[in-house]
């Protein structure tokens, strides 16, 4: 028995039915339409055929890329329900199909930068008492996550894809905590802007603590170009797209230009390398350090003299979840791509021009990870400390399991603001949860 489909075709090959015009405008368009569904039912399916052999698989989950497994968990759970719309599933059909081969892509390292033998500049960040940073105001003259200029109390500069977000749920929770009443809040900063639009070099340094965070230079272009031009922008990851956003975005010393107090330097000019450094460390009372997010915790503790309860954090979002989005445009809750990098991706960030180009952001972060271990060598029972805190954290993820809501379901589903657990937008959503955990636990 010949399938229907066959016998199509071979009725579309008989010349007699194109004498009359009108036939072939409709078995022409018959066929333009049978070609394209055939095509799109083909991708479907072997697309949903491959998530769910994986998905009864568990062994072979485990052999594949962490991140590759994260987003086809997300793209098969997210097609059901039709929270993908289709630029975004394309965009993993891609990535999930190139990366099932392995050998050509790798997951990106914990740092790329070598500290070996480093004998630049660096600092010893300095003890300073937890009063006078506090500046009390009533809540109604500090408004939650502003941009306007300040030169008095908490001032976080917040370079964007360092992990600013755990970090500034921290000072949400500081704020209302160290403040002299409950009707007031410490002044603070915690936006993303650069520290010349903030003033933050004109602030007070006794009424005061200017702190940042630095991540690898490398580690943190990936990771900004995955979550803005690939996961918002919906691009499709190809080395060429690549090349052209590391060069005309990416390639310019971006860490230093977040947090130079001062113009009077060109931060394309490697000259200036040792004057911008230098005047960072100077600039600031304390620069933590992605990689080291822990470990920078506990040294923030013991610079303001806080204790345990006051760093606990929950992890706020990363690759293979969602983050917030546009709700005006259909899209509140966008998936956060994995990274990965492909040999020509690997090759750029070792090469000249790479290095070349961001030669005061790799000489910076080198100064600020060699400050933080002469900082922690001048920390009584540092290594206790930190182990007290990662035990604490264990017991505080386990409490505020299902208790930390933010803008997106796991699934991918926008959550209104009234069921959501955050301060403001999604940020400090374990605000409520680690509160309560404190007043539970701190006796204990």
């Amino acid at each position: 028995m010949v399938p229907s489909s066959i016998k199509r075709r071979r009725a579309l090959m008989n010349p007699s039915i194109w004498t009359n015009n009108s036939m072939l405008l409709v078995v022409s368009t018959a066929l333009l339409t049978w070609i394209i569904a055939t095509l799109y039912h083909h991708s479907y399916f072997q697309h949903d055929k491959h998530a769910d052999e994986l998905s009864k698989h568990p062994l072979k989950r485990q052999q594949q890329q962490q991140n590759l497994i994260r987003w086809k968990t997300k793209t098969t759970e997210h097609k059901s329900n039709g929270n993908l719309n289709e630029n975004e599933q394309v965009s993993k059909e891609t990535i999930g199909a190139a990366m099932q081969g392995g050998k050509s892509f790798k997951k990106v390292s914990r740092s790329y930068i070598n500290m070996t033998n480093y004998d630049g500049p660096s600092t010893v960040w300095k003890k300073q008492n937890r009063p006078k940073w506090c500046v009390s105001l009533p809540k109604s003259e500090i408004p939650h996550l502003v941009t306007t200029p300040a030169h008095e109390g908490m001032l976080f500069q917040r370079p964007v894809k360092t992990g600013t977000t755990t970090l500034t749920a921290v000072i949400l929770r500081m704020v209302e905590r160290y403040a002299a009443s409950s009707s007031e809040r410490c002044q603070y900063r915690a936006m993303h802007e650069t520290s010349r639009k903030l003033e933050f070099g004109k602030r007070n340094p006794t009424n005061s603590f200017l702190w940042s965070i630095v991540r690898d230079p490398t580690n943190k272009a990936i990771s900004r170009y995955f979550h803005f031009d690939i996961s918002i922008g919906q691009k499709e990851p190809t080395d060429k797209h690549f090349m052209e956003i590391m060069q005309r975005v990416y390639n310019r010393n971006d860490l230093a230009q977040q947090l130079v107090l001062t113009d009077s330097y060109k931060l394309q000019d490697a000259s200036s390398t040792s004057q911008v450094v230098q005047e960072i460390l100077d600039g600031y009372n304390f620069i933590a350090v992605t990689e080291r997010m822990d470990e920078s915790l506990v040294v923030f503790m013991y610079l303001l003299d806080l204790d345990l309860y006051d760093i606990l954090y929950i992890k706020a979002r990363a690759s293979g979840s969602f983050t917030n989005g546009p709700v005006e445009k259909g899209r509140a809750c966008i998936y956060i791509t994995p990274s990965f990098l492909t040999p020509t991706m690997s090759d750029f960030f070792e090469s000249e021009e790479w290095k070349s180009s961001n030669a005061i952001d790799i000489s910076l972060y080198k100064a600020i990870y060699k400050s933080l271990d002469n900082t922690i060598t001048t920390i009584p029972e540092f290594q206790q400390k930190l182990n007290d805190f990662q035990e604490l954290q264990k017991i505080a993820d386990q409490f505020c399991q299902d208790k930390v809501i933010s803008w997106c379901t796991d699934g991918g589903s926008f959550i209104p603001k009234e069921e959501r657990t955050c301060v403001l937008w999604a940020e400090g959503c374990d605000f409520d949860c680690l509160t309560e955990f404190r007043k539970q636990h701190e006796n204990h």
